[in-house]
């Protein structure tokens, strides 16, 4: 049973709800031209008040992200660097593939929530109708300036627009090099964690997208699973050693009335912090013991959206915005499934500073924003690092160590090969549907070939290319995901690929993994098998962190 939150906690944030009570109607009136979780609602670059932090958040002076390509035929990277805070961001596109689309000049732009990998739908980037409601939601930054004609967006809040701020991409090999002073890739308006968006100037749907992220880091990724009056969840990924960490809402709430309703009334509105204790005993917002003047005098006087560094670590309301459900068509008789759709996505530095046992001793909790009740209590769960390693059962003559790593179910998974003794000049990895024993042949249970993991239905197959993208190809097809191996070789390969998933129901875990000759006969073949425990030194020989010699890293 779900316990009220202390009084104590109610009378301090009755003081903050009144202020925000007011300014309910200009909340909505935003609201109804973009989804939840916009950069208005976000602050708090906090630099200061560690609340018993054990690392810096940034790995030196500068940083470095890139979005990594490999959708449609399309493949490469759009890299940011940023020297340090209040430096214009240095973005460099190298991409190859364009080449396929007509015209070859291509708005690109980031938006509100990243691609969800661990979802297969059909049309992974959509972006809706402008309002926001699409998989990867709106364009990034001021709703009202995004939202407007053209030569509102070259204004700076609208951050995510870097097409009309700069130009459209070309269709060449050759690298594009653009200069940005509206982007930052420190603090809460940061793009990182984000999804940026490619798609034709001619043609509505969208080509291709990609997340912003750090590559080659360990991430520490962390679920609070929602079942009671809330049905969804709540990712908390931290970048290890890095600046930063985001959060990502997705869930519903039960709803029996119809949109008409919420025309003269405001929809419900949720609260939401990270606090101390548990959900049978809720404590005071994480971070109180760092405000004690405040909490003596009522309300934290020092914490606003424009002044976050005066609130405490686990104030996500202030720092991220309050959440509001998603806009419906104002036609639509009813609520799609009688539900109300909450989603945001929030960048939070202050979080950063937070040692994973902080993070794990926090419950997350939702209120009402009128009453002040608790509507949902939530434990934080981590999420696991998985890593897999191939067992040989039959290699004549060829030494095959073939790791794989992934941190969560929305990382890119990476894979670590180091093969030797090939008679052939070139062979092909494959994934086989089953387990192979001593018995058995390698071609037993043939090609891991469903599903096709990520089939942009408006993108014809024959844009492709001679060299497919894996969301075209069947998972257990490594061509083109992968380096193949080469005869005579004796170097470590390392590479990422979106395609190759270790988490949910189409893990390559358990399965096996086949060598093949240029004609696809097998030669060789192991059996995928998960690493419990895996060392740190191990983790880092995946991730391509020990210098690449002739012989495989790791223990």
């Amino acid at each position: 049973m779900l316990q009220p939150v202390p009084a104590e906690s109610l009378a301090l944030r009755a003081t903050v709800t009144a202020i925000e009570m007011a300014s309910w109607l200009a909340s909505l009136v935003l609201a109804s031209i973009v989804a939840v979780g916009s950069a208005t609602s976000y602050g708090g670059y906090h630099q200061d008040s560690r609340p018993h932090g054990d690392h810096d958040p940034r790995v030196g002076p500068g940083m470095t992200v890139s979005a990594h390509f490999e959708m449609a035929g399309i493949r490469g990277e759009i890299c940011f660097n940023q020297a340090e805070p209040g430096a214009n961001v240095t973005i460099t596109v190298k991409l190859t593939g364009l080449e396929q689309y007509e015209p070859q000049e291509f708005d690109w732009s980031i938006h509100e929530f990243p691609v969800e990998f661990t979802e297969y739908p059909d049309f992974p980037c959509e972006f809706g109708n402008g309002q926001g409601r699409g998989r990867v939601g709106g364009i990034y930054g001021d709703p009202v300036l995004c939202a407007g004609p053209p030569q509102n967006v070259i204004e700076r809040g609208c951050v995510g627009n870097v097409g009309f701020r700069h130009s459209p991409l070309e269709a060449t090999s050759e690298p594009q090099v653009f200069s940005d002073d509206v982007l930052s890739l420190f603090g809460p308006d940061s793009p990182i964690g984000r999804s940026i968006v490619i798609r034709s100037t001619l043609r509505v749907p969208s080509i291709a997208c990609a997340n912003i992220e750090y590559q080659g880091v360990k991430l520490h990724t962390y679920r609070a699973a929602l079942s009671d009056q809330l049905s969804g969840d709540v990712i908390l990924r931290r970048q290890n050693g890095r600046s930063g960490t985001t959060l990502r809402a997705e869930f519903t709430q039960s709803c029996d009335t119809t949109v008409r309703q919420f025309i003269d009334q405001p929809p419900p509105e949720l609260l939401w912090y990270l606090r101390s204790g548990t959900c049978d005993n809720i404590g005071p917002v994480y971070g109180n013991n760092t405000h004690v003047d405040e909490i003596h005098h009522g309300a934290f006087q020092r914490c606003s959206r424009e002044n976050p560094r005066g609130c405490p670590a686990g104030d996500l309301n202030t720092k991220c915005g309050s959440l509001l459900p998603e806009v419906f068509d104002k036609d639509t008789p009813e609520l799609e499934d009688d539900v109300l759709r909450y989603r945001a996505f929030c960048h939070d530095d202050q979080l950063g500073l937070l040692s994973k046992s902080q993070i794990e001793d926090t419950i997350l909790v939702f209120h009402d924003a009128i009453t002040l009740g608790v509507v949902e209590c939530a434990t934080w769960s981590k999420i696991n690092q998985l890593c897999a390693r191939v067992n040989c059962i039959k290699r004549p003559r060829i030494n095959i160590d073939v790791l794989f790593f992934q941190s969560d179910p929305n990382d890119r998974t990476h894979v670590r090969a180091y093969i030797t003794g090939l008679d052939q000049e070139k062979a092909y990895l494959q994934v086989r549907t089953d387990k192979v024993t001593d018995t058995s042949e390698c071609e037993a249970g043939g090609i891991y070939d469903k599903p096709r993991i990520f089939t942009n239905a408006l993108i014809s197959n024959s844009h492709v290319g001679d060299k497919p993208t894996g969301d075209v190809l069947p998972v257990g097809v490594l061509e083109y995901k992968t380096t193949s191996p080469r005869g005579r070789e004796s170097v470590v390969r390392q590479d990422t690929t979106s395609w190759l998933p270790l988490f949910g129901p189409f893990s390559i875990i358990g399965r096996s993994l086949a060598l093949a000759d240029e004609n696809g006969v097998p030669v060789a073949c192991c059996n995928i098998l998960p690493v419990d425990n895996p060392s740190p030194e191990l983790i880092n020989s995946v991730l391509g962190y020990q210098e690449q010699t002739n012989r495989p890293g790791g223990k």
